[in-house]
């Protein structure tokens, strides 16, 4: 929704990254074909990994030049109560 809304928004180019690499990949073709003046792009990245996170900012900055806003939601969601 995040990488939509931006593409949407009248962003120049998104990344979409995410450890299942089909996944990204699925999204970055939507964002696309919502946004087709937005450069869109996926890249499997594990946010565990910093050398994983730093290549995929590599990759932004030599696809798009300045990155004005990086936006990193990763988590997982176990649907679980308030106590949780």
């Amino acid at each position: 929704a995040l990488a939509l809304a931006f593409a949407q928004a009248g962003a120049r180019g998104v990344a979409v990254a995410d450890l299942n690499a089909a996944g990204a990949a699925a999204v970055a073709a939507e964002v696309q074909a919502a946004a087709p003046a937005c450069e869109v792009f996926a890249q499997p990245v594990d946010v565990a990994d910093a050398a994983a996170v730093q290549g995929l900012a590599d990759e932004a900055t030599r696809r798009f030049g300045q990155v004005d806003i990086f936006c990193s939601n990763a988590g997982i969601i176990l649907r679980k109560g308030l106590e949780a």
